[in-house]
């Protein structure tokens, strides 16, 4: 384990246990459930060092040169092309042929601790995780911002202890999908300002309830 993984490993478990009593076993365990809700990413070989660089998402030219981020030199300037020779398109695309490309390992503010993971800003101990901000102790989700110890998400907004969600503003959620505000709910959609929630559907402002009742 890195020291990344290590960290989240135990993040992992102590939200575990925190929504299901328990501890699980480790994250590597359920990676394939977990990556199930996220987007694919990209992956690359940069053309400088050789270093894998992570893409989102991954509509790209096939057979393109990859740079990472931090090896770009922006102080850099881009060499001359001679104008006199361009006569078209075809000549134009001739001159420049072999210069640009593409940049992945996209990290932008104040990051530490990330892992294959790309378009992300201020944020922390992060793995396998895309397009993301303001954010710690994430793995495998896509989407989202100022949230923490979250698992398995896809478009997680302001969430903690969040595990398998697509929820915004939730606290503690186990499997939960287009719920807002809401907390200790499990297996459950469309709830709004709800607590203590159970295979529920669709419910504001409701506690204490399973299955609707």
């Amino acid at each position: 384990m890195s020291e990344t993984t290590d960290m989240l490993d135990k993040r992992w478990r102590s939200t575990c246990k925190t929504l299901l009593g328990q501890d699980v076993g480790p994250m590597s365990e359920y990676e394939s459930w977990l990556a199930e809700r996220i987007e694919p990413h990209g992956t690359h070989q940069s053309f400088i060092s050789g270093k894998e660089i992570i893409s989102s998402p991954t509509e790209y030219a096939p057979g393109a040169k990859w740079i990472s981020y931090d090896e770009i030199d922006f102080s850099k300037k881009p060499p001359k092309t001679d104008t006199s020779k361009i006569k078209d398109l075809d000549s134009l695309l001739d001159a420049i042929r072999g210069t640009p490309c593409y940049s992945g390992n996209l990290f932008f503010g104040n990051c530490s601790h990330l892992e294959k993971s790309s378009n992300l800003n201020d944020s922390h101990y992060i793995y396998n995780v895309c397009r993301n901000g303001n954010s710690k102790y994430l793995a495998y989700c896509t989407l989202g911002r100022l949230s923490e110890d979250c698992f398995g998400g896809y478009m997680v907004g302001e969430c903690s202890a969040c595990i398998k969600s697509g929820v915004y503003r939730n606290k503690m959620g186990f499997e939960l999908w287009m719920c807002t505000d809401c907390s200790d709910c499990y297996f459950s959609h469309g709830l709004e300002n709800c607590q203590e929630c159970m295979f529920c559907f669709n419910l504001k402002s409701r506690k204490y309830c399973v299955g609707n009742l």
